[in-house]
């Protein structure tokens, strides 16, 4: 009697879950499923009383006429670029900071590990000012520099992220390398890279949906059409107070989908990195 009691507990409370579950879900895929509905659709189809979720017929041609009333490939190559050189300096600058603050020993590392996880505090709007008169005394406001070598030198959240993984490796695989004649950097890369892929994957996820996404930091920095990012093209959607909203729905679906690849390609590693965090991992 007790245990089919507590079945029925547990069948009742996972029923509760994915039923939470699933309005999440609804809640999220929603919007989503309004753009592409709205992609495919005339502007007449668009504006027209009571709305069609289902378009009739489906207006394909929106996608073409996406990649001809901007340069959008040249935005997307932009894109593209910028994110995956943040990607690049991000690991880099960020790995090797948090080695040495999770494995090598020095004087007030503590605090000077306390001092960069503080800068997350600081909004970032303060810093539009100071790094808007650096940058234009370096001559390079109208390029992707801005945009670009700041992630070589490092971000608390980064750092963070990869000296709480290193944290879990065991010190004794260094002392092992050290008696082998690896110094630090040779011990960063063979010992500490092989064995932190799930940190490096989920740095690199947040990093490319970051900068993907960021449209703050190009309308700062960026001020020729040549160099916009895809945040800043979808602005040639809006003519004065005209939207073609079935251009800019294609074009935000085409946009969406190099995160929805990345986020399904690096899940792998969010798990990875929460098998390790919990001990199951041996």
């Amino acid at each position: 009697m007790v245990v089919n009691r507590r079945s029925a507990r547990h069948l009742l409370s996972t029923a509760a879950l994915y039923l939470v579950l699933a309005g999440g879900a609804v809640f999220v895929l929603v919007p989503m499923a309004w753009s592409v509905s709205t992609s495919l659709q005339s502007l007449t189809e668009i504006y027209a009383i009571p709305k069609r979720w289902l378009p009739n017929p489906p207006q394909w041609g929106n996608y073409l006429n996406v990649l001809t009333r901007i340069p959008f490939g040249l935005y997307y190559f932009n894109t593209l670029k910028i994110t995956v050189l943040n990607i690049l300096g991000t690991l880099l600058s960020c790995s090797l900071v948090a080695f040495a603050f999770a494995r090598m020993h020095f004087r007030f590392k503590s605090f000077l590990f306390l001092l960069v996880i503080s800068t997350t505090i600081i909004p970032i709007h303060v810093l539009i000012i100071p790094r808007f008169i650096l940058f234009r005394t370096l001559g390079w406001l109208s390029s992707h520099l801005p945009l670009i070598v700041p992630s070589f030198f490092g971000e608390a959240m980064g750092i963070f992220l990869f000296r709480q993984f290193y944290m879990t490796i065991p010190m004794e695989l260094d002392q092992a390398a050290r008696i082998d004649g690896c110094g630090y950097f040779a011990t960063y890369r063979r010992i500490i890279m092989p064995l932190a892929q799930p940190v490096f994957g989920i740095v690199g996820v947040f990093t490319f949906i970051e900068v993907w996404r960021d449209f703050f930091s190009p309308l700062i920095y960026i001020s020729k059409s040549r160099l916009y990012t895809i945040s800043l093209g979808l602005m040639g959607y809006w003519n004065g107070s005209n939207v073609e909203w079935h251009l800019l729905m294609a074009a935000s679906v085409l946009a969406l989908v190099p995160p929805l690849v990345i986020f399904f390609i690096g899940q792998k590693y969010f798990l990875e990195g929460a098998v390790v965090q919990s001990g199951l991992k041996q």
